[in-house]
Parts: C-alpha cells; structure tokens; sequence
C-alpha cells in the first residue's frame, strides 16, 4: 500500500511539472520545454547574426526579429545629404533569400515577427518598411519611422509607434525601449529633426533622425538581456538601473576630433551603465557595397573598434568583434 502511495505522489509531482507554465513571448511553455531552451538538455538555439551599420538579426530555430534591415547601401556622392537613394529591391529580396527569412510568397526557415528600427536616418530606416511588407512582420519605431512607412502605405495595422518606456514581445522575443542620443556629428551630418508627415524620402537628408532608442532584447521574456546601442549616443542617466549581458555597442563616428570628450562619457553612460560582461562593437563599416564575410571597417569604424577594446580590457570586460554574416551564440562563454 505504502509503494502505490508513493508511486501515486511521483506520477503526480511528474505530471504537475509537465503542466507547469511560465510565462514567456509569446506563449507560456511547460517546463521542460524550458529546461531545453535554456540549456540543461542542449545549448540555446538562440543565435545573433550581425549584418553590417547596426542591422542584426536575432533568431531561434524558426523565429527571428530584424534591428532596422539595412541592404541597399548605396553609393554616396557628395555632398552624402544631397544623394538621391532608394530601396534597392534586388538587395533587400537577396538578403531575405540568404538569411532564410520566409516573405509573403517564399516560405523559408525564418518568421520574421517584428522589425525594430532604431532611428530614422537612412542606414537605419531606408528599407525597414520594404522588409517588414515583404515578410508579413510588425514594424516598429519611432513617429518619423511610421511617416516613412505611411509613405510607402504600409498597413497602420502593423505598425507600432514607441517613443520610450514600451516594453512588450515580438514573438518569443520581448523588446524594451530607452530613449538615447544620436552620436554628434560635424556640419550637421547627424541630421536632427523629425518627419512630421507621411513621406517617400528622397535624399539622404531626408532621412530625418526622428528620436535615437537604446533596445532592450530578452529571448523568451526569460534571462539576461541584450542591448543594442545603434548609434554612439547617449542621454544622460537614462540607462541607469538597467542591466545587460551583452552589449551590441555602435562605434561610428567616434573618432571624429569634436567628439574627444563626447567619447569616455558615451562609455559610461552606456556600458558603464549596464555592467555587461561582453561588448560587441557594431557600426563600423562603410555603409556603402554588398555585404560579405570580408566586409571589413572603414578608418573611422576601426578607431571605434580600437576605443571599445582598450576601455573594455580597462574595465574587465570581454569584447567580440563580430564577423558579417556568421551566426553567434551571444552568450557562449558568458
């Protein structure tokens, strides 16, 4: 009798674990399924792909959410906010078709759930719309971001305006929001302002910055979070109280001479901040050209490179100069 009572309370201890949930992006999943998630039955499939400017790509075995989408990278004359630009479409689809990201008429591996846009310069902005209609997922952004989307009449349904503060999921991935700063920039080259009106940009300058986000990544809603820092501004104190484990940090443009003392504050508003244990420096390369595992950083972007590591070996911090294209586990060894 003693051993059918017990064997009654294991298959009942059992049973409830099979039907524990937790709560997570998108659905609540049982608890082994959680063990397999997060590592105790295998490694994460948890993966981040960067893909040049700050564009990245975070996804798991069929899920992903796309950091602004940045493909066409076009050829820039001069003066830069004079150049007449425009989505290249052949770029955007021959990406989509190398990430193995499904559209709405090529099913693939990847279910692109959201476009996050972090600001609405051209870099970060230009073909955002373009990928979030060919994919089917949400686009998200600032009000000038939406302005271009609307130009473009993507549906008002499938887009969600932030402005700082928002924290919600996008598929099994959850996103928060901190308004920052944009990386000050000579002769008006960082290109302030907001797009006030739905519009089709035409020029570099048109691309209006519209308001610069500090993104927060979790996978699952569950365990430690990614920042991605798209551009090499800050605004004071307002990452404050915030963790992170990985920060995906832009470096372009700081090694312009005006921003000599703009530099070592921009590490302590950011990583000084957070208290990662990884930095990886993005932003670095040209902008300009097909993307390539050979991609390598522009002078300036190698400055960046350089200023990254020397304040993170200061400070006890691991950094990852990430290879284009290669997918990376972002907490491997962490």
């Amino acid at each position: 009798m003693r051993r059918f009572v017990s064997l009654i309370v294991v298959v009942a201890i059992a049973g409830s674990l099979l039907l524990l949930r937790f709560d997570a992006c998108p659905q609540p999943m049982n608890i082994l399924e959680y063990f397999r998630t997060f590592g105790f039955f295998r490694s994460s499939p948890l993966r981040v792909t960067f893909l040049g400017a700050s564009t990245l790509l975070f996804e798991d075995d069929s899920e992903a959410i796309l950091i602004d989408g940045f493909f066409t990278r076009p050829s820039l004359s001069f003066p830069p906010s004079a150049t007449a630009v425009t989505p290249d479409s052949a770029a955007i689809d021959a990406a989509l078709d190398q990430l193995q990201i499904t559209t709405t008429t090529q099913p693939r591996t990847l279910a692109l759930t959201g476009v996050v846009v972090n600001h609405s310069h051209y870099d970060h902005a230009m073909d955002s719309t373009a990928v979030a209609a060919r994919t089917g997922a949400l686009l998200v952004g600032s009000e000038s971001t939406a302005n271009i989307a609307r130009g473009h009449m993507f549906p008002e349904e499938r887009l969600r305006v932030i402005s700082g503060g928002e924290n919600f999921c996008l598929g099994r991935f959850r996103v928060a929001f901190v308004q920052t700063g944009h990386v000050p920039l000579p002769f008006g080259a960082d290109n302030p302002g907001n797009i006030t009106t739905p519009t089709v940009p035409a020029t570099v300058g048109d691309y209006k910055g519209g308001g610069t986000f500090a993104v927060f990544v979790q996978y699952r809603g569950r365990g430690r979070f990614m920042l991605v820092q798209g551009s090499a501004g800050f605004a004071p104190g307002a990452l404050q109280g915030r963790s992170a484990a990985v920060v995906y940090l832009a470096v372009g443009g700081l090694s312009f001479p005006s921003n000599a003392t703009h530099r070592d504050t921009y590490w302590n508003e950011v990583v000084g901040a957070v208290s990662p244990q990884r930095v990886v420096p993005i932003h670095w390369d040209g902008l300009t050209g097909p993307l390539s595992a050979s991609t390598g950083p522009s002078s300036d972007g190698s400055a960046g490179i350089t200023f990254a590591e020397e304040h993170a070996q200061a400070a006890g911090i691991g950094t990852q100069t990430p290879t284009i294209l290669n997918k990376v586990d972002p907490f491997a060894g962490l």
